[in-house]
C-alpha cells in the first residue's frame, strides 16, 4: 500500500510540475512580445488607459450629482407633503371652532404655513426637470393660490366669526386633490 501511495503523490508532483513548466512558458513568451512593442505603442496604451480612467471618473461624477438633485427633489416634495398637511389640520380646525383667543395664533399659523408652501413650491419649481413638471408647477401653483384664497377668505380674522364647516371640508377636498398628485412623483 505504501508503494501505491508513493506513485500517486508522484504523478500528482509530476502533474504540478508539468504546469508549472506551462506556465513558466507561457511568461517568457509574454516577455518575448513585450520587448518587441516600441516606446510608441507603450505611450499609446497608457493614454488610451487614462483616457478611460478619466471618462470612468466623469461619468461616476455626473451620476452622483443626477442623484443627489433626485435626493434634494425628493426631500422638497416630503417636506412640501407635510406642510400641506400641517397647514390643512390648523386651517379646518380654524374654520369648524368658533371665535376664541386661539383664533389669532391660528391665524397667524395660517398665513406662516402658507408662506412657507409657497417657499417650498418656488424652490421645487427651481429644482423640477424643465420639461417634465410643467404642469406639476402650474397645478401646484394654482392649489397654493385656490387654498390660500379659501382659507384666509370670508370671515377670516373678523371678531364675529362663526364656524364654517363647509369652507373646513372644501379646504380638506383641496389638500385631498393634491396629496395624490405630490404622492405619485417619486425621482
Amino acid at each position: 500500500m505504501n508503494a501505491a501511495t508513493n506513485d500517486s503523490c508522484a504523478n500528482a508532483l509530476g502533474a504540478q510540475t508539468a504546469a508549472i513548466q506551462q506556465l513558466e512558458g507561457s511568461l517568457v513568451q509574454a516577455l518575448k512580445a513585450t520587448k518587441d512593442i516600441g516606446a510608441s505603442d507603450v505611450i499609446v496604451g497608457v493614454f488610451i488607459a487614462l483616457v478611460g480612467a478619466l471618462s470612468a471618473y466623469l461619468f461616476n461624477v455626473l451620476q452622483q450629482r443626477a442623484t443627489q438633485k433626485k435626493e434634494r427633489l425628493s426631500a422638497h416634495l416630503a417636506s412640501l407633503m407635510e406642510l400641506i398637511a400641517s397647514f390643512e389640520s390648523v386651517a379646518v380646525l380654524y374654520w369648524v371652532s368658533d371665535r376664541a383667543s386661539q383664533a389669532v395664533d391660528a391665524e397667524v399659523t395660517i398665513k406662516a404655513r402658507h408662506r412657507a408652501i409657497e417657499r417650498q413650491r418656488r424652490t421645487l419649481g427651481e429644482l423640477l426637470p424643465a420639461k417634465g413638471d410643467i404642469a406639476l408647477h402650474r397645478e401646484l401653483s394654482k392649489f397654493s393660490d385656490d387654498i390660500f384664497d379659501l382659507a384666509t377668505g370670508g370671515d377670516f380674522e373678523s371678531p364675529i366669526r362663526m364656524p364654517s364647516p363647509a369652507t373646513a371640508m372644501r379646504i380638506a377636498h383641496l389638500v385631498a386633490d393634491i396629496q395624490p398628485v405630490l404622492g405619485k412623483r417619486r425621482y
